[in-house]
Formats: structure tokens, sequence, C-alpha cells
């Protein structure tokens, strides 16, 4: 994304001429990913309270609070929910905010059981203020081994 620039040109020993060129034209650019979505289920816990940061995503003129995630595929070993322990489940079309994120809304429960380390993965695509949706990005959320629940988990 292009980043304001200021050039001098000197003409004489005491005159400058200042130029600055700003790059506010309106112009809305979509978010970054500079790091690919990643979280760990902690070792005895069933579930992994997702963070704005394990999205690793970026955006030069929207606050990070306001992006907003949209579902494409869901996970396979587990949930997203709106919040732990409940039965708002989310699903494929399903959206929500950065901020929601930060506050603690969005779970990732796992429902399964593993003797080794596994991984579970969603895709979301992210969208600033302007409306600009990015193109799916996967979330990767590691399993540690020994990690089990049963059937009461999925409520």
């Amino acid at each position: 994304n292009p980043q304001p620039t200021a050039t001098t040109t000197l003409q004489a020993p005491t005159v400058w001429t200042l130029t600055i060129l700003d790059d506010d034209t309106g112009v809305n650019y979509p978010p970054d990913v500079v790091d690919p979505g990643e979280g760990e289920i902690p070792v005895g816990a069933t579930e992994l309270v997702l963070t704005a940061a394990m999205f690793g995503i970026d955006d030069v003129d929207s606050p990070l609070s306001a992006l907003k995630v949209t579902l494409v595929t869901l996970p396979t070993l587990g949930e997203l929910r709106r919040s732990a322990k409940t039965t708002a489940v989310l699903g494929v079309g399903d959206s929500f905010t950065l901020a929601e994120a930060d506050l603690g809304a969005i779970v990732y429960a796992f429902f399964g059981a593993t003797s080794t380390s596994a991984e579970d993965l969603f895709t979301f695509t992210i969208e600033d203020e302007g409306g600009i949706p990015s193109a799916p990005i996967s979330f990767t959320i590691t399993v540690p081994a020994g990690t089990s629940v049963g059937d009461w988990a999925r409520y």
C-alpha cells in the first residue's frame, strides 16, 4: 500500500521547496495478512478464545476493531461459538468483528479426542469499513496430544 512521502528540493542556499504528497485520496485499501491466522489450545483445555491478534491482519485505513470476519469454511474437529459454553454455533457465512474477538466472544471448542497432536482449520474473509473483502484466509488451530472431551462438550 502506498505510504505518504515527503521530498525536498534545494533551490538556493537559503530557499527550500517542500513538497508533501499525502495519499489521502479517498482510496480504500483492502486489509493485509501480515501473519496467517493461528492459535493453540492450551494443554489441559478444550477451548481456545480467539483474539484479534491471532488473525494476523493489518489495515492502513480502518481500525482493526472494525474489521469484519466472515466464515467461508468451518473447522472439522471442533466448532466456533459466539462465546464459551453456549449453543450459539457459528456457521458458513456468519460474521463477527475483531473487536468481538478481543472481548473474548469468539471461541473454538474441540469436541473429539486425540492421542497425538492434531490441527484443525477454518477459512475466512476479512472486510474493512470500505467494504473490500480479502481472498479467503486459513486459520490453523493446534490441538495438543491427549486432548479429549466427551459428547457433553457439544451442546
